[in-house]
């Protein structure tokens, strides 16, 4: 399963280069791509990593190259799309909003953002059937 759209934004994630993150983009990448992009967001420090383990799952295992006892410790399987346990601290730490749309069966999830240089309002926001899916790509939107 190699999608060049998401090889890309781990590679610009990897070398620290700024992704151009688009909405409709992340909204056609898979749960294990997303979470795997959310596990990096989130973790955003040396020596830990995204390793899959079981195949055909979405979730991701976390782990951590812990040097000082030369060991890989594993910091937990997480599945930001599908599991609100895995999701709704970083939605909460974040401001993340989840609605539900009146005009479709898609759920809606934005978060407030300002441009300090001008103090310019905007609001990030995507949408997905899944609420949870819809936050986590408004996370990676904001934070990526």
């Amino acid at each position: 399963m190699s999608n060049k759209l998401f090889d890309m934004y781990v590679n610009n994630l990897e070398t620290g280069k700024k992704n151009d993150w688009n909405s409709a983009d992340l909204e056609t990448l898979s749960d294990y791509e997303l979470n795997h992009l959310v596990g990096m967001v989130f973790y955003n420090k040396k020596d830990i990593f995204i390793v899959r383990e079981i195949p055909n799952k979405p979730g991701v295992i976390v782990a951590k190259d812990d040097k000082k006892i030369n060991e890989i410790l594993s910091l937990g399987m997480f599945d930001y799309c599908n599991k609100p346990e895995d999701a709704y601290p970083i939605i909460l730490e974040k401001g993340i909003g989840i609605r539900k749309m009146v005009t479709n069966d898609k759920w809606e999830a934005n978060i407030a953002c300002l441009r300090e240089e001008d103090n310019y309002s905007y609001d990030i926001y995507a949408k997905d059937k899944n609420p949870l899916r819809a936050a986590m790509i408004v996370y990676i939107l904001k934070h990526g």
